[in-house]
C-alpha cells in the first residue's frame, strides 16, 4: 500500500509500505498507548486535524477491542466535548492546541471532564498547555513524539522525566550544527534510521525537528535512551544579532499575560524579531511596555 505524508518536512512523501512495515509500526504505537495506561479494552477518541472519520471498523471493535473514534479539530470546541460526553473515552489523543481550546471552553463554564488518559502529539506542547488541559480533564497528560514516515519515535512514561525513544526499531541522533553528535541537555537536529521498514527504508532521515537529549536512567525502569522534550522545528529557531540561535518556544511564557488573546514572532532580519499580539481588550501603555521588556529578557535567557 501507498501512504502520503502531510509535508511538513517540504514536499508530500509518497511512501510504499508493506503489512510487515504497518504491523511493527502498530506495535510502536500501541507499546508508547501502554506505557500510558492504556489498555486494548479502553475506548479511545483521537482528535484530528480534518473533518475525515472512521468509517471502516475492524472485526475485533465488535469485541470491545482498540475501538476508535475520531473528532475534528475544525469543529467547535462546544461540539467536541459534547461528542466527548457522548463516548465516555478512557483515552484521548490529539493536538495540544486542539485539546486546549476544549479544556478553556470547560474552564469558561467552570465545569471539569474526566478523561483518565490523554496523549498528545504533532505539536509541540508546553507547560501551560499541559496544566490548562490537565486540570480540565482531571488527568495527567502523556507527549508522544512521531513522523508519518516512521510511526511513533518517543513517548513519556508514568515517571514524565522524558521521553523514551523505540532503540529497538530505530536508530536517533541529536546533531548539532557540525552534523556531530550533541551532549546530554544539549539541543539538536532530529535525525532518524528506521530499522522496519522494509520496503522503504529511511537511512539518517532529516525530520527538521529539534530536540534536547536527556541523560541517564528513568526511574521506571525502561532502559531506553531518552528525549528530554521536543523543542520545535528547525525552522521556528530565531537567530540573534551575536550569531546564537534560540528556540521559539522561550516565548511561550508569555501565554500566561492576562491581557493576550494570541501572539506570534516574526524574524525578518537577524537583527530584529517582531511581536504581533491580539490583546483581549484595550491595553494600556505601561502593558505593553511591560511586554517588551518581558520579552527582551525570555531572549537573552
Amino acid at each position: 500500500m501507498v501512504e502520503v505524508t502531510s509535508g511538513s518536512t517540504g514536499e508530500p512523501l509518497k511512501i510504499k509500505r508493506t503489512w510487515r512495515d504497518l504491523f511493527y509500526i502498530k506495535a510502536n504505537d500501541i507499546r508508547a498507548f501502554q506505557q500510558t495506561g492504556f489498555r486494548f479494552y479502553h475506548r479511545q477518541v483521537i482528535l484530528k486535524s480534518s473533518t475525515e472519520t472512521i468509517t471502516r471498523r475492524h472485526w475485533f471493535e465488535r469485541f470491545g477491542i482498540l475501538r476508535k473514534y475520531s473528532l475534528s479539530v475544525t469543529d467547535s470546541p462546544e461540539h467536541n466535548l459534547t461528542k466527548l460526553k457522548e463516548i465516555c473515552p478512557q483515552h484521548l489523543h490529539g493536538y495540544p492546541n486542539g485539546l486546549l481550546e476544549i479544556a478553556e471552553f470547560l474552564r469558561d463554564r467552570k465545569e471539569t471532564f474526566t478523561i483518565p488518559i490523554i496523549c498528545t502529539g504533532a505539536e509541540v506542547m508546553d507547560q501551560y498547555m499541559r496544566q490548562k488541559i490537565s486540570e480540565s480533564f482531571n488527568t495527567e497528560v502523556f507527549d508522544l513524539y512521531g513522523a508519518r514516515e516512521v510511526g511513533n519515535i518517543a513517548w513519556e512514561c508514568q515517571s514524565h522525566q522524558g521521553m523514551h525513544i523505540n532503540d529497538d526499531s530505530m536508530i536517533v541522533e541529536l546533531l548539532d550544527e557540525n552534523g556531530q553528535e550533541v551532549p546530554d541537555d544539549a539541543e539538536g537536529e532530529i535525525v532518524v534510521t528506521h530499522l522496519d521498514s522494509f520496503d522503504y527504508p529511511f537511512i539518517r532521515y532529516r525530520l527538521d525537528d529539534r530536540a534536547l537529549r536527556q541523560g541517564g536512567r528513568c526511574p521506571c525502569g525502561v532502559d531506553f535512551s531518552r528525549l528530554k522534550s521536543i523543542t520545535g522545528r528547525d525552522d521556528a529557531r530565531i537567530r540573534l544579532p551575536s550569531g546564537h540561535w534560540i528556540t521559539g518556544m522561550v516565548f511561550q511564557e508569555l501565554r500566561t499575560v492576562p491581557w493576550i488573546s494570541a501572539f506570534r514572532i516574526v524574524q525578518d532580519d537577524p537583527k530584529f524579531v517582531r511581536l504581533q499580539v491580539v490583546p483581549k481588550s484595550t491595553i494600556q501603555h505601561e502593558e505593553l511596555e511591560a511586554l517588551v521588556a518581558q520579552a527582551s529578557d525570555l531572549m537573552q535567557g
